[in-house]
C-alpha cells in the first residue's frame, strides 16, 4: 500500500512558504459553533448528523477542532467547504473510535476480531492506547529537521489536514501523487512519517466514510480469508486509522516484503500484531462494520490465539 508521495512533494512541504497560498483571506480570532446542522447532500455517505456542543475555533486561517488542525480548506461555517466536510468526518471518526476502544477493552471476549488481529489480552493496553491517541489528537513527534518548519516551531505539533487548489499548476505534484496510482489504491491523504501534515486528496471527499453494517465484512472459506481480501480496509475510516498509526508510532513502518491482506494479518503472532498498521485498521473496520466472522475465532479459546501466545 503506497501511501507516501514523491520526494519533490516532500521538499515542497518542508518549504515554510509552500502553503501560504492555501490560507483563507479572513483572519477570525474565535469562532464558536454550538450547533451545526448538516442537510446539504455531498458525495460519499457521511450522514447529515446534527452536532451539539461542538467547539470549532479558527485562528490565523487555521481551524482547530478536537486537537486536529485544518488549514487552507475554506470557511468551516460554509457547509459546502472542504473544512466543514473534514470536521464532520473527524467528529464522526471520534465517535466510531470510542466504540472501537470499548470493544478492545473486551479483549478476546470481543466478537469483532480482537482475538484474530491482536491475539492476547496482554495487548489490550497497547491497542487501546493507540486508538486513544486518535480520539484526543495527541501531539505528533516529528523529525528534528521538521520542527523549525511547524507552525509552533516544535517537535510536538498537532496533526494537521492541509488542502490544496487542484487547479493551480503549482500543486501539480500533489495532484499527481494523489491520483497516479491504480484506481483501488488512489490516496485519500498524502503523508510523511516524521511530519505532522496530511495533504488532503480529492478522493477524500468522494470515498465511502463509514460503510453500513455488514457491507465490508470479509468472507471465510475453509476457515480462512480469501487471498488478497482487504474488504475491511475499504473505507475512509479504516484508511485514516492506518495513516494515523504510521504518523503516531514511528516504530511502525510499512512492510513491503509481504503481500498484505487480512489472512496474513491474522497469522501474525501476538507480539508482531502490534507492529503493523494494517491490524489496527482491519480491526477498526471490523468493529465499525459489526463484522463477526474471523479465522479460528469461533470461541474465546480459539486455537490460533492459544498457539501464538
Amino acid at each position: 500500500m503506497n501511501t507516501h508521495p514523491s520526494r519533490a512533494v516532500f521538499d515542497r512541504v518542508q518549504d515554510p512558504k509552500a502553503f501560504v497560498m492555501l490560507s483563507p483571506s479572513p483572519k477570525i480570532l474565535l469562532l464558536l459553533l454550538a450547533i451545526l446542522t448538516f442537510t446539504t447532500a455531498r458525495p460519499g455517505d457521511l450522514s447529515r448528523a446534527t452536532f451539539v456542543d461542538v467547539n470549532v475555533t479558527e485562528v490565523g486561517g487555521t481551524t482547530h477542532f478536537n486537537g486536529y488542525e485544518v488549514s487552507g480548506c475554506g470557511d468551516p461555517r460554509d457547509r459546502t467547504s472542504k473544512a466543514n466536510y473534514i470536521i464532520t468526518f473527524l467528529y464522526q471518526m471520534k465517535q466510531q473510535l470510542e466504540h472501537v476502544i470499548a470493544d478492545a477493552n473486551l479483549g478476546t471476549n470481543s466478537e469483532h476480531g480482537y482475538a484474530a488481529f491482536f491475539k492476547s489480552n496482554r495487548n489490550i493496553g497497547k491497542v487501546v492506547a493507540m486508538f486513544e491517541k486518535f480520539v484526543h489528537a495527541w501531539p505528533i513527534i516529528v523529525d528534528a529537521d521538521r520542527a523549525p518548519l511547524t507552525e509552533a516551531q516544535t517537535r510536538t505539533p498537532q496533526p494537521r489536514f492541509t488542502c490544496f487548489d487542484e487547479t493551480d499548476a503549482k500543486n501539480a505534484a500533489f495532484l499527481r501523487d494523489c491520483t497516479d496510482q491504480p484506481e483501488k489504491d488512489q490516496q485519500f491523504v498524502l503523508f510523511w512519517p516524521g511530519a505532522e501534515i496530511m495533504v488532503v486528496c480529492p478522493n477524500f471527499f468522494t470515498a465511502r466514510q463509514f460503510p453500513a453494517a455488514g457491507r465490508n465484512c470479509p468472507e471465510l472459506k475453509n476457515g480462512k480469508f480469501n487471498i488478497g481480501d482487504e474488504k475491511l480496509m475499504k473505507s475512509l475510516f479504516a484508511e485514516m486509522v492506518y495513516v494515523l498509526v504510521l504518523l503516531y508510532d514511528r516504530g511502525i513502518r510499512e512492510d513491503w516484503t509481504h503481500k498484505w491482506d487480512m489472512q496474513y494479518a491474522v497469522e501474525l503472532s501476538s507480539r508482531h500484531s502490534l507492529g503493523f498498521a494494517e491490524n489496527y485498521a482491519y480491526y477498526a473496520g471490523a468493529v465499525q462494520g459489526n463484522c463477526t466472522s474471523f479465522p479460528n475465532v469461533a470461541g474465546r479459546r480459539d486455537e490460533l490465539r492459544l498457539r501464538q501466545l
